[in-house]
């Protein structure tokens, strides 16, 4: 059983906290691996690499011409990981395979707006993280993203080819945790300057209220 670790800064680090996460095969109720429990420690780091990344980095002011071949160089991981990738997502959800390996595009064209925070549900998570990944990288902003506690492998796994792809560190940064705890302190997290969540109507709710405090833009996309 595979012990992983919080992705940040352009690299894989040691949590500050201890808790953890164990991650379930639904399928068979087996460990398929254990996630760190991010704390707001832990968040803050993340937050602080992203902040730094955009206010000192490159990557805003980065053209599209540039942006789009860390892009494509990314679809490349992607289609290169395929099997891999669609194995765990499918052994990690539950779902049927062709869930898992299909195929779709998406463009957008945005101004950066800084720091993102993202947070996602556990149905197709890989999906799910690249909907809010690749638009916030294409406009040059930099990211934050907690995905579900109970499906967080994918994306985890795919940010090793991250840096590969040519990401700068800090403009992706990957925090696992509870909602209550990890994605909690993203929406509160002052130098946040977009939430962009996909879940429930009831946490949607507390995600505007918490948001209110630091007058956050937000996106929700409710109703699962």
């Amino acid at each position: 059983m595979k012990t992983h670790s919080l992705y940040v800064n352009g690299e894989f680090v040691t949590a500050k906290s201890t808790k953890t996460l164990d991650v379930i095969e639904p399928a068979t109720g087996e460990t398929l691996g254990r996630v760190p429990d991010a704390g707001a420690d832990d968040v803050a780091a993340a937050v602080g690499a992203a902040r730094a990344a955009f206010d000192e980095g490159p990557w805003k002011d980065a053209t599209a011409q540039d942006r789009g071949r860390v892009l494509f160089e990314l679809a490349v991981a992607v289609r290169t990981r395929a099997a891999e990738l669609a194995e765990l997502e499918t052994r990690n959800t539950g779902k049927p395979i062709v869930e898992a390996a299909d195929n779709a595009m998406s463009l957008a064209l945005r101004e950066p707006i800084g720091v993102a925070g993202q947070i996602i549900p556990w149905n197709y998570p890989l999906l799910m993280a690249a909907w809010k990944l690749a638009p916030a990288i294409c406009a040059g902003c930099t990211t934050v993203l907690k995905p579900a506690e109970q499906t967080p492998l994918s994306i985890l796994e795919l940010a090793s080819s991250f840096a590969d792809a040519g990401l700068p560190p800090g403009v992706v940064n990957i925090v696992t945790g509870l909602g209550e705890t990890a994605g909690a302190a993203i929406v509160a997290h002052p130098n946040v300057d977009k939430i962009a969540f996909t879940g429930s109507a009831e946490v949607g709710k507390a995600i505007m209220r918490s948001a209110a405090g630091t007058l956050k833009k937000i996106s929700l996309e409710l109703g699962g």
